[in-house]
């Protein structure tokens, strides 16, 4: 009996706590003020709109996107091996033409001045040119091979040199003529064109001759009458000349020059144009090298 009392009490007591409860959330009403009392003459008020309690709506929670996957680095192309670009054949250096045999000049025929003196000296003493024939002249030139005014002598007989070689029956002739006895009195000009007739005549009376032109060799000092660079000038015509005029042209002057482009006196004996007679096996061997030729001996 006593329990269901104090339950009863309990029940009852949650009741009056809940009503209250209930009767406070009502909102209490304002005293009562007659709006006439306090402005007679003002309109009644119009009472003011109830602002609308705004509608929170909870934003969604941001959907997180999802991690891109890591992308694989693409694997580097293979370099391709750069192709090696074929090496160039080297230009086989031309193979040197042989030394002519001194049997080369048993038919050639050698007309000079007293500057090839040496060569004849050197040649009618040894085999090194083989058996040439010597049409050489002291104080012979261009001039006088075109007016007569001096002869070269073969077999103890006088006779102009188309007619000496002639006489020789030779095939070929080697020439150095022109640096001592006419351009210092003719100038070159003129010297080249008794050239011209020269081996007019030369070919007149011998067409089947081979003519070959040597270079004149250098002076061991300049005179008021002569200078190196006249002669050097005159050789470069030369070798115009024997190109124009079919005709090969010999490299000799050019062997004989110091670094000044002198004659050295070690290889002069008169202290100005003439060799020593131990010159004249160089000058043999310069003829029988096929190098120092314009046109190949052998053709």
């Amino acid at each position: 009996m006593k329990t269901a009392t104090r339950i009863l009490a309990v029940v009852l007591a949650l009741l009056i706590l809940v009503g209250g409860y209930i009767l406070s959330s009502f909102p209490s009403p304002a005293p009562y003020s007659d709006p006439w009392e306090a402005a007679p003459n003002a309109a009644p008020a119009t009472p003011a709109p109830a602002t609308p309690i705004p509608v929170v709506t909870p934003s969604p929670e941001p959907t997180p996107e999802p991690a891109p996957e890591p992308t694989a680095e693409p694997e580097p192309e293979a370099t391709p091996e750069p192709t090696p670009e074929p090496t160039p054949e080297p230009t086989p250096e031309p193979t040197p033409e042989p030394m002519l045999d001194p049997s080369f000049f048993d038919d050639a025929a050698f007309l000079g001045d007293s500057i090839s003196g040496v060569l004849e000296f050197y040649g009618l003493n040894n085999d090194g040119l083989g058996k040439p024939t010597f049409l050489v002249t002291v104080d012979y030139s261009v001039q006088a091979a075109v007016d007569g005014s001096t002869l070269v002598r073969y077999r103890g007989r006088d006779y102009t040199p188309e007619n000496a070689l002639a006489a020789a029956g030779v095939n070929k002739v080697f020439i150095m003529l022109g640096a001592m006895g006419d351009i210092g009195n003719y100038g070159i000009d003129k010297t080249m064109e008794n050239w011209a007739t020269m081996i007019a005549n030369i070919r007149e009376k011998n067409p089947e001759i081979r003519i070959f032109i040597q270079s004149c060799t250098p002076l061991a000092g300049d005179s008021p009458r002569l200078t190196n660079q006249m002669v050097n000038d005159y050789n470069a015509r030369l070798k115009d000349f024997a190109a124009e005029n079919d005709c090969t042209y010999v490299e000799i002057g050019e062997h004989f020059k110091d670094a000044r482009g002198l004659l050295p006196y070690e290889h002069c004996r008169d202290g100005f144009a003439h060799l020593r007679i131990d010159d004249a096996a160089i000058w043999a061997n310069l003829l029988k090298d096929p190098a120092n030729y314009s046109v190949s001996p052998n053709a």
